[in-house]
């Protein structure tokens, strides 16, 4: 008997059991439109919630991340504030120190070549010392002995005593202005010096026009070749001074550097003439010729503006004339 046909009792109840449900059951009901209507708005509210949620906790993140990086500026802002309110702010440059000589200080501090001078900052000098300061503006200020000078700002010192000269750098338009008991001294493109006495001031001018401003309606100027005294009794006269003249001595004692080495005649007495602002003249073409061909040697340095020129004399002879504003040279 062959078995091709043959179908397992179980698996054939089981298979009916299946069909008598699906019979039974009939068809699937269709749902109510209203019921479908509820069952979609409760869906939607449901997901509208959720949304809702999801956006509340993620600005809560926000806030939280906002608030932490308020709290991190403000932390910083208040870090450098408490920084800056500990570290005073840089003072500005008023003048590098070109040369020093004697007893010369910052404060209380040695001075020494190349250092810095900053506004507010105060240099003094004691017996046998002299400064020359480098002002950031262009100038060039010499202190005497026993001068005391306060930096004010960087075209603008104060003198308390002592005395002070004042060279104008070449082209600067700019002003120094010098405050004392008795006035502001300014330059307008000049050589002056300004010494203060116990009971007076004293300006010399070299080269230029200086004003000394009294007070805001009384100014007087005191042109090249002249000296003005005022004292403190409201009395005043003038005087000639010759570019020369002994009150300028220690000012030729601390001249600016020059290196003769290979510089011609010629250059060598151009700068002369500046130092103690004379105009140079010549005796004739031929000097001019032979000072602008002689080429010098050697050193002056650390040597006086005189003990300079007397060794420029020994090394190429000339003959020389001095006014109050003229060096009338021969070349021999």
């Amino acid at each position: 008997m062959s078995d091709r046909n043959y179908t397992s009792p179980d698996a054939g109840s089981a298979n009916d059991d299946v069909g008598h449900l699906i019979r039974y059951a009939g068809a699937r009901e269709d749902v109510v439109a209203e019921r479908a209507a509820n069952a979609h708005a409760r869906v939607l509210e449901h997901w509208q919630q959720e949304t809702a949620g999801r956006q509340h906790a993620r600005q809560q993140r926000y806030r939280i991340r906002y608030a932490a990086a308020a709290a991190i500026a403000l932390a910083a802002i208040s870090a450098l504030w408490v920084l800056s309110s500990l570290t005073p702010p840089a003072e500005a440059l008023f003048a590098t120190v070109a040369s020093t000589r004697g007893d010369a200080y910052l404060g209380d501090t040695p001075l020494n070549k190349g250092d810095r001078i900053d506004v507010s900052a105060t240099v003094h000098t004691l017996a046998d010392g002299h400064v020359v300061l480098d002002l950031v503006n262009g100038h060039e200020v010499r202190l005497d002995e026993n001068t005391r000078m306060n930096a004010r700002d960087v075209d603008r010192f104060g003198l308390e005593r002592g005395a002070v000269f004042v060279r104008s750098g070449a082209g600067i338009e700019t002003s120094v202005f010098i405050e004392t008991p008795f006035g502001i001294a300014s330059d307008l493109g000049t050589q002056f010096q300004v010494r203060l006495e116990r009971r007076s001031i004293i300006v010399s001018v070299r080269e230029g026009l200086v004003q000394l401003e009294k007070s805001s309606r009384d100014r007087v100027n005191i042109e090249d070749g002249n000296l003005y005294i005022l004292s403190d009794d409201g009395l005043s006269q003038f005087r000639q001074v010759a570019a020369d003249d002994e009150i300028w001595g220690w000012v030729d004692a601390a001249p600016s550097s020059f290196d003769i080495q290979g510089e011609t005649l010629a250059s060598y007495l151009a700068w002369f003439a500046r130092e103690i602002g004379a105009e140079l003249e010549w005796a004739d073409e031929a000097s001019i010729a032979a000072a602008a061909t002689t080429l010098l040697s050697g050193s002056i340095e650390g040597a006086t503006l005189k003990e300079g020129f007397d060794e420029v004399r020994r090394i190429a002879p000339f003959d020389f004339e001095m006014t109050n504003t003229t060096l009338r040279v021969k070349v021999l």
